[in-house]
């Protein structure tokens, strides 16, 4: 009785280590070809479809790596609904402004890009999936993804 209460506690021990070192959440990888997507963190998701709450802002970091040199990176942020892209206008579409990252964007060098998409409370409640893009000199993807979300009431 013994060896299995210690089998119980060591396993509930891994299972909570693993939930507390997670990875962020998972992506697809929708097209980056100026840079390498390594993670992607949306706030307060923990599984499918990540709740977007009305009238708050959820906060995003894309840890990536950039293939090439840029001066600018733009952010685009796309809603897909039934297959349409629809665009979520960022306070902020500018990646080198206030965004944790400085810009020119060097090759081979790794960032970790942050941002804030405002949930607007007129938004209707919604499953759809988010398409975030940032783009370089030549609009090519420095990195794009998607991740399944779902527009919720408080």
């Amino acid at each position: 009785m013994m060896k299995s209460a210690r089998f119980v506690v060591a396993a509930a021990l891994l299972l909570f280590a693993a939930a507390a070192f997670a990875d962020p959440i998972p992506f697809k990888d929708c097209g980056s070809v100026s840079g390498t997507l390594q993670a992607v963190d949306v706030g307060g998701c923990t599984a499918f479809p990540c709740p977007l709450i009305k009238g708050t802002n959820i906060s995003f970091e894309v840890d990536f790596t950039s293939k090439v040199t840029s001066q600018n990176a733009t952010s685009y942020v796309y809603g897909i609904i039934a297959g349409v892209p629809v665009p979520f206008p960022l306070p902020n579409p500018n990646g080198c402004l206030n965004s944790n990252i400085a810009c020119p964007l060097q090759p081979n060098t790794s960032y970790k890009y942050k941002n804030d998409l405002p949930i607007q409370a007129s938004y209707p409640e919604i499953q759809l999936v988010v398409k975030w893009e940032m783009v370089d000199d030549s609009n090519n993807n420095i990195f794009c993804w998607l991740v399944p979300v779902k527009i919720v009431s408080q």
